[in-house]
C-alpha cells in the first residue's frame, strides 16, 4: 500500500471494487444493498451511513474517525515518519500498489 492524496469516497469505492474484480451487482449482493445504491455511492451521492459502512466492509475497508488534533500523528505513522507538534500535513488515503 502507498499513500496518495485523499480522494472522494466514491472514487475509493470504485477503485477498490474494480481491484477486487467485482461488478456493482456482485458488490451489492455481498454488501446487502442494491446495485443502484452502489452506483449512487460511486457517483458521490449522499447515502445513509449504514449503507456506506456495509459497502466499505464488503470491500474489506473501514471508515475511521479521529480527533482533528491527532490527524498529523496518524498521517505520520502511516507515512513512517514523525511530525512536530502543530505541523500541518495534507490528508492521505491508502492505495494498493500496482
Amino acid at each position: 500500500m502507498k499513500l496518495t492524496q485523499l480522494e472522494s469516497i466514491g472514487d475509493t469505492l470504485k477503485r477498490r471494487r474494480r481491484a477486487l474484480g467485482l461488478s456493482q451487482d456482485a458488490l451489492a449482493q455481498k454488501a446487502g444493498v442494491t446495485q443502484a445504491q452502489i452506483s449512487s455511492l460511486e457517483r458521490g451521492a449522499n447515502a445513509r451511513t449504514a449503507t456506506t459502512v456495509a459497502v466499505l466492509r464488503a470491500l474489506g475497508l473501514e471508515m475511521v474517525f479521529a480527533p482533528r488534533e491527532l490527524v498529523p500523528a496518524i498521517e505520520a505513522l502511516l507515512e513512517g515518519s514523525t511530525v512536530s507538534e502543530g505541523e500541518e500535513k495534507p490528508l492521505y488515503a491508502l492505495e494498493d500498489e500496482d
